[in-house]
C-alpha cells in the first residue's frame, strides 16, 4: 500500500498545529497509508498527545534550534524519504482540510504518473479572503 507523508512545521503555535491535526483526523484514506511528521522548530517544545492522533500515525521530531522554514520542512522531507514515502506532502500548520483533499490528490497523482508535483486549491477561512469580490459565493470561507 503507498504511503503519504505529511511534513507540519510548528513554530510557536501549538494551538494552530492543533488545529490543523485534528481536521487532519477526519481525511479519506482509500489505498494509502497517511504518516503524519511534525517538526518541532519552538523554543519551548510542546507536549503532543500522541495517542489522539494514532489514527494519523503521528511523530514528532523536535529540533536543536531553530531551523527556519526550509531547514525544518528539510528535516521533515528527509524522514519521510527514508521511512519510504510515496508521496510527500507539505502542510502549513495554520491550514484546516477538507475530509476529501488527500484523496483527491493522490487520486490524480496515481493517475498522472508524469506529474512531478500536485497542489489542492487553498481556501482562506470564513471572513479572511482576499478580493472577496472576485469569489463565486460558493467558494468564500
Amino acid at each position: 500500500m503507498k504511503k503519504i507523508f505529511i511534513v507540519i512545521l510548528n513554530y510557536n503555535s501549538e494551538k494552530e498545529t492543533e488545529e490543523c491535526l485534528d481536521s487532519l483526523l477526519k481525511i479519506k484514506t482509500s489505498g494509502f497509508l497517511v504518516n503524519v511528521v511534525v517538526i518541532d522548530n519552538s523554543e519551548n517544545k510542546f507536549d503532543l498527545d500522541v495517542i489522539k492522533y494514532k489514527k494519523i500515525n503521528i511523530k514528532k521530531i523536535d529540533t536543536l534550534k531553530n531551523l527556519g522554514f526550509s531547514g525544518g520542512m528539510n528535516t521533515g522531507i528527509n524522514h519521510s524519504l527514508n521511512e519510504g514515502a510515496d508521496y510527500v506532502l507539505v502542510l502549513n500548520n495554520d491550514t484546516v482540510v477538507a475530509e476529501n483533499f488527500i484523496q483527491e490528490l493522490f487520486n490524480f497523482s496515481e493517475k498522472n504518473s508524469n506529474a512531478g508535483i500536485a497542489a489542492p486549491k487553498i481556501y482562506f477561512a470564513k471572513g479572511h479572503e482576499f478580493h472577496k469580490d472576485k469569489y463565486k459565493d460558493a467558494e468564500l470561507g
